[in-house]
């Protein structure tokens, strides 16, 4: 296969993994999260005095990992995004790498994103030995 084509057939795949993240953090109810300030802040049992709802549920960031960062994917993400090798080795793409998407800091949407866009990945058949997975950390 030569280079333009397997380049097309990325691309194509990654704007499909983009539709399948926007879809599924479209889909994604997060589960509201109250944030309370007590009378006493080091004690947990003491009367509140004002609390706040968070509705996008906890904050958190969201990201797919691509390893080995030399694969031919790794490679045409990397030329692709201007990306650098991660800290721990391979390449990582946000989720709100994805023109158009709105993820903000929801820790919920942000996984949803992610994880439909692996598994779109996955299912393309064009990852050959790239290896990708979703990964996230609450704020």
């Amino acid at each position: 296969m030569k280079a333009c084509e397997r380049n097309e057939k990325f691309a194509a795949a990654w704007a499909a993994a983009c539709e399948a993240g926007d879809r599924a953090a479209a889909a994604c109810r997060p589960a509201a999260m109250i944030v309370e300030q007590h009378a006493d802040m080091t004690d947990d049992s003491s009367p509140v005095k004002r609390a706040w709802i968070v509705p996008g549920g906890p904050c958190g960031f969201a990201w797919i990992s691509i390893h080995p960062a030399n694969s031919s994917f790794g490679l045409w993400a990397k030329k692709t995004f201007g990306l650098r090798r991660s800290y721990g080795g391979g390449l990582t793409i946000s989720s709100k790498f994805s023109p158009g998407n709105s993820l903000v800091q929801s820790l919920a949407l942000n996984e949803a994103w992610c994880h439909a866009a692996v598994e779109s990945l996955r299912a393309s058949g064009v990852l050959g030995n790239a290896r990708v997975y979703a990964e996230s950390r609450i704020d």
